[in-house]
């Protein structure tokens, strides 16, 4: 079973050095007073993103993460908008068919606590910007 199944496990190799590096100082973060902080940080920089977004009209799908979905539509469109956002200085990662229904493009957005309430709102800010110079 080990043969047809895990590859993974056979072919592995030892953890490089970066990855074994950022192990460490996640173990470190989860085990310190640090981490209630950060996720603190982190879901008032969700909430505030949902609020912009739902202000503003966006058509953001319902979740529980960080990783935010802004439904578009026909895929030009999100790669069009997509564009218009990195050009604005935001990178986010686009999402179409098969992953996603056809005509149910969109676009991720990930918010992290290194992103103050400004650039969250500016972000939003370009998505709306993005949508009407596209329709």
């Amino acid at each position: 079973m080990v043969f047809s199944a895990g590859g993974t496990m056979i072919f592995s190799g030892p953890l490089q050095p970066s990855v074994l590096g950022s192990a460490i100082a996640a173990a470190k973060i989860f085990l310190s007073p640090e981490l209630e902080q950060l996720q603190s940080a982190l879901h008032e920089r969700m909430r505030h993103f949902r609020g912009e977004c739902a202000r503003l009209g966006l058509n953001v799908l319902p979740s529980e993460t960080p990783v935010n979905f802004v439904r578009v539509g026909a895929a030009e469109r999100a790669i069009a908008v997509c564009r218009r956002v990195l050009d604005d200085g935001f990178f986010t990662n686009i999402a179409t068919h098969p992953a996603v229904p056809r005509d149910g493009a969109g676009i991720r957005v990930l918010i992290n606590v290194k992103q103050s309430l400004d650039d969250i709102t500016h972000v939003v800010q370009s998505f709306v910007r993005a949508l009407s110079a596209v329709d």
